[in-house]
This record gives structure tokens, sequence and C-alpha cells, in this order.
């Protein structure tokens, strides 16, 4: 997984940028790294190992985040315990949707192994540790910060925003399999022009069609949730808060 998450391109995607009148007030982009850090720590302490999983605890903390911004959200629990969440912000529908994806579950930790408890949540020295923190909890944050920053700044946008956190993606992907079935939410989530989730390989994103729609080279090194810590850095965090395209080699 990338060190600094994807979800800082999503608004290089999305043309006009004008604000419609009269707009909320900007908070500065300290506020929103800030944000980061506090949900990030919040969130890492959901305990969603997979096996079982039990993503939704996780969808019910997006849930309530995206509610207190006036966005509703969608949660379907497919099983026990088991659900994703969309949440969509209407563009003009002048071009076609761009989702943010992200998936709620972790691996296994054995706390033996670790020199703090995994679920913790604890900064040190401007290090967040934490099962998930790298894989992929620091992604979904993000992403649903620019979410919510387009949202509160009303960003008049010219094609729908897509959050989407999935569950099981450690394991048996069911909760993506979940979303494009007939089931889940295939109808609102098919047609969409750009997908960005976690890789760290140049990624082809085809339509359904199977046009190649866009291609990217925008991340660092791979990283993966066994990895305890995740390093949130000052500037990382203006450039996601910010809303700047940053490609990375």
């Amino acid at each position: 997984m990338r060190h600094l998450v994807a979800s800082c391109f999503a608004l290089a995607l999305i043309a006009p940028r004008v604000p419609a009148a009269p707009p909320r007030p900007v908070a500065p982009a300290a506020d929103y790294g800030q944000m980061a850090v506090d949900l990030l720590r919040e969130y890492v302490r959901i305990d969603t190992t997979v096996p079982p999983g039990n993503e939704l605890k996780s969808a019910l903390f997006y849930k309530g985040l995206l509610e207190r911004e006036g966005l509703t959200a969608e949660v379907d629990e497919f099983a026990p315990g088991r659900a994703n969440l969309m949440v969509r912000l209407a563009g003009n529908g002048s071009k076609r949707a761009l989702i943010l994806m992200n998936h709620m579950d972790v691996v296994p930790a054995d706390p033996a192994r670790w020199s703090v408890p995994p679920f913790s949540g604890l900064l040190k020295d401007g290090i967040i540790y934490g099962r998930g923190a790298q894989d992929m909890k620091s992604e979904g944050i993000l992403q649903l910060l620019a979410l919510v920053r387009l949202h509160r700044e009303k960003v008049v946008l010219d094609r729908d925003v897509i959050f989407l956190a999935t569950a099981d993606e450690e394991a048996d992907f069911l909760g993506a399999l979940r979303a494009i079935s007939a089931e889940g939410w295939h109808d609102r989530l098919a047609g969409a022009e750009f997908l960005i989730t976690e890789g760290n390989r140049p990624q082809m994103v085809k339509s359904p069609e199977g046009r190649t729609v866009q291609e990217q080279e925008a991340f660092e090194r791979p990283e993966h949730n066994r990895n305890p810590k995740s390093r949130m850095e000052d500037e990382d965090l203006r450039r996601v808060a910010g809303g700047h395209a940053r490609t990375l080699r």
C-alpha cells in the first residue's frame, strides 16, 4: 500500500471546481490534517480482524461521521456482522462517476509480536501504531475527508463522487463481490469512469464496456497491514487535505 494514499488524486479528476454561493467557511488545511490523525486513531481501535470481520462496526463508525456532516450513507449488512457502506455526493452528471474504494477488514495481529497493543491507535513520535494503520484504514479516512471537504465547501462537481467501504478484502472478497452484485449496488456503481483504491503498480482502470479509461502511476513503495505503524507526516497530510494532485515515484 502506498505511503501517501490515493485520495489526494481524487480531486484532480473533478472539474469544474467553482464553489456554489454561498460556500461554507473554508477550514484551514491544518484542521483537516488533525481530523485525519484523530479519526484514524479512533478507527484503528475498531477490531475488524478477519476472521470474523465484524465490519459492521466500522460501517456504523463511518455512517455516524457522514451523517454528522449532513451526508446520507447506506449500510448493507449482507451477513451477520459483515457489511458494506456507500455514500454518493452528487455532481451535475456531465461526466461519469468517480469511486473512492477502501476495505474495512484487517488481518490478524499477534499481540506477543507487537511492542504496543495492536488496536491501541497509539500516537508516538509522529507515528500511529495499530493493525490496519497502513492497510488500509488510513486511506479510508483520507478518502472520507476528501468527500467531506467537497461537501463542506459546496464544490460544484461535474461527476458524482462515491465513497465505498467494503468487507472481507483480506480473505474471500465477499464485500466487493456483494457490492457489484444485483443484490448489492450494481445499478448504482455500474458506469463509473474511475475507481481509486489501494495498489502499488500502474493501474489500468477499465469501464464496464472494457474500454481503458485511465492509466496512472502515482504510488510509492507497497505496504501491507502486517506493518504495525503508519507515519502520517505533516506534508503528506497537507497535500491530501489541501486537495492537490500529486504524482509520486
